[in-house]
């Protein structure tokens, strides 16, 4: 039998993969410098993938998962829903970081 959702989960917010990747990177002991060198951006760029303002392309989610080992659909998949809830208004929640 397949289970249905009484209450389905639709939030008024959103909020971009920076938080999930920096846990990621703090339990690979991985720094913003090495990110950065590791995908060719800036420090500055690096940093704002992880405050939700640097778009995660395809290549930096193929970077993403040779540095933590998630698969680069999982890293394209969060930024789409990221950005699709962006463009529908939703509330971003994503908390700014300076490393």
């Amino acid at each position: 039998m397949k289970a249905r959702r009484k209450h389905p989960f639709t939030p008024d917010w959103t909020i971009a993969p920076g938080p999930t990747l920096s846990d990621h990177m703090e339990c690979l002991e991985v720094t913003v410098e090495m990110l950065a060198e590791r995908a060719g951006l800036s420090r500055a760029q690096a940093q704002g993938l992880l405050n939700g303002t640097t778009p995660l392309t395809d290549h930096i989610a193929e970077v993403l998962e040779d540095l933590t080992g998630t698969p680069a659909s999982f890293w394209q998949t969060y930024e789409a829903h990221y950005r699709d809830g962006l463009a529908k208004g939703l509330i971003d929640v994503t908390p700014t970081q300076e490393a």
